[in-house]
């Protein structure tokens, strides 16, 4: 990969407050919802938070496929992967 593109990606995603997340429908079809995320490590790894009992939880558990996109202004960042899940007991 570019490392002069991942610092551009990285520094973008250092600025964003919020993003939109993509997960797959049960009738295969995308769905994006907007989310704020509470942490990231380089490009690769993304956190966010939501209720368990959310659409998109539902989705991830049938369908792992997933994209992300940051942005700012004009610019954007958009990255697709697998979707984990990390419950946190209260």
């Amino acid at each position: 990969m570019n490392n002069s593109l991942v610092k551009k990606a990285e520094n973008l995603l250092s600025k964003c407050n919020v993003c939109t997340v993509a997960s797959v429908s049960e009738n295969g079809y995308p769905r994006i919802c907007v989310l704020m995320p509470l942490r990231t490590i380089g490009i690769k790894e993304f956190w966010f938070s939501t209720g368990a009992s959310e659409t998109k939880v539902r989705h991830f558990k049938n369908n792992r496929k997933s994209g992300v996109t940051f942005y700012d202004g004009g610019d954007s960042v958009t990255l697709t992967g697998i979707w984990k899940s990390y419950p946190i007991k209260a």
